[in-house]
């Protein structure tokens, strides 16, 4: 307990990287807006388990990002379907193993979120992270009861029901193909961009 884990010889940082779907050379120190592309998420997100899946059935972070836009805060609707796109990244990791991993992994997830939050102009005040937040935990009890058959009674919103709106959500969004899910994902994607740029 306790040891450093030794991952082998440091590399040096131009070999730190990952092949995208799309193609691009996307570097990890340091992760650039530039090399962010709505494609790579898209797609990524589609294929990536929510659960670690260990699930009932096929649940995907992208469906997962599709149920929190269904039931956020119209305000900010543009956030709610963002929110997880750093996890085409870095993945969607179980809470504990996060813990595990400890400061240098946050530091390394907020240099992605930070880059993430350039490219798509998002909004990080303490107000939207707040509405994402609700939504994320509600949509995360319904997907718990959906696929794993139980709530996490240590958080909150764990008294959620099959009859209410996060619930609706989340059977609307998931058990969908992945194909139809990056589609589905890119259409929002391309409906809040437009409404956005015509403000």
């Amino acid at each position: 307990m306790g040891k450093r884990i030794h991952m082998g010889a440091e590399l040096p940082e131009d070999e730190y990287y990952i092949h995208t779907y799309t193609g691009i050379k996307f570097g990890l120190r340091p992760p650039k807006a530039e090399n962010i592309d709505i494609l790579d998420i898209a797609h990524a997100l589609s294929l990536i388990n929510r659960f670690t899946g260990h699930t009932r059935r096929a649940m995907s972070v992208g469906a997962h990002a599709l149920a929190v836009y269904d039931i956020v805060d119209e305000k900010y609707l543009w956030e709610g379907l963002h929110h997880d796109d750093g996890e085409a990244y870095y993945q969607d990791l179980s809470s504990p193993l996060k813990r595990m991993l400890g400061g240098s992994y946050r530091d390394f997830i907020e240099l992605i979120d930070a880059q993430l939050a350039k490219k798509f102009s998002l909004d990080i005040s303490a107000e939207a992270h707040k509405a994402v937040k609700e939504a994320d935990l509600r949509i995360l009890q319904a997907e718990a009861l959906y696929g794993l058959g139980r709530t996490f009674t240590g958080l909150p919103y764990s008294d959620v029901l099959n009859a209410s709106p996060e619930a609706y959500a989340v059977r609307k969004r998931h058990g969908k193909s992945s194909e139809t899910t990056e589609l589905d994902f890119l259409h929002v994607y391309a409906k809040l961009l437009a409404k956005r740029e015509l403000k």
